[in-house]
């Protein structure tokens, strides 16, 4: 098997529908149940909904009032930020204490992790993956998913493709077949509002970017100075490294917060 050689190894890490997957750890009689969290309040919208929810067709942000409509069974459960918080700490500080400092949190349920020291191929990062992936959900009962790349976006976009439950790889060699016939709206960092403008560019699927270039003005008017970034991303050649700065923030006790989303 090829070796990564120099190459970074860098894990996305998300917690599946982590709202739900998290008061299920509270109420453990709620697994295999249509699960949605929001407030009980009128025209609330779920800030997370369960597996069962979305092979129904309902998203994230529905309001309650349409989902029991299409789901007349679905729990609805408020959301617990305070737990939240603190349950996605504990994973965080576990990640980073037995497995790497070189820890990047994203959000309230993702982060980065390199492992460049841990792993020298593509099998030996998959059991490594499969083997946080276990420990995880036996020791905080969430379930995850990780993408395993060279770069963060690779990474991010693999899990993205990999959920739920599953771990992925990208790199030089597959990354077109993973990742171009993909919808626009799936690039992870262009807004509702740029993919209606590319899709009048005939820009449908995320190759199609590639019958442009960083100069295109057409791009440019829609991502300004962020043209660059946007193809530097699709680039396998582009890789990179997380410092130490998790380690540094706990060492001072510094506890990482999250802004509360509705």
């Amino acid at each position: 098997m090829k070796n990564f050689s120099n190459k970074p190894v860098i894990f996305h890490i998300d917690f599946d529908s982590y709202f739900v997957s998290a008061v299920r750890v509270l109420k453990p009689f709620l697994n295999g149940k249509p699960v949605a969290i929001a407030y009980n309040r009128p025209n609330a919208i779920s800030v997370s909904v369960s597996y069962e929810l979305k092979v129904l067709g309902v998203k994230t942000t529905d309001k309650v009032v349409d989902i029991k409509k299409k789901v007349p069974n679905v729990v609805v459960e408020e959301p617990r930020f305070d737990f939240f918080n603190t349950l996605s700490n504990k994973i965080f500080n576990y990640l980073g204490d037995k497995y790497s400092e070189k820890l990047l949190v994203a959000s309230i349920d993702e982060c980065y992790l390199e492992v460049s020291h841990l792993v020298s191929n593509e099998q030996q990062a998959k059991e490594l993956a499969f083997k946080i992936q276990s420990q995880i959900m036996k020791l905080f009962k969430i379930p995850i998913t990780i993408g395993i790349s060279h770069s963060k976006f690779f990474a991010k976009m693999t899990t993205n493709i990999s959920k739920p439950f599953g771990i992925g790889y990208t790199d030089e060699n597959n990354y077109q077949d993973q990742f171009f016939s993909l919808p626009i709206k799936e690039y992870h960092g262009i807004g509702k509002a740029s993919v209606i403008k590319l899709k009048k560019l005939g820009i449908e699927k995320i190759g199609d970017l590639m019958n442009f270039s960083k100069d295109s003005l057409e791009l440019k008017n829609i991502f300004g100075i962020n043209i660059i970034k946007i193809f530097e991303n699709l680039d396998p050649k582009i890789m990179d490294t997380i410092s130490n700065d998790f380690e540094e923030e706990k060492s001072i006790g510094k506890e990482i917060t999250f802004e509360k989303i509705w």
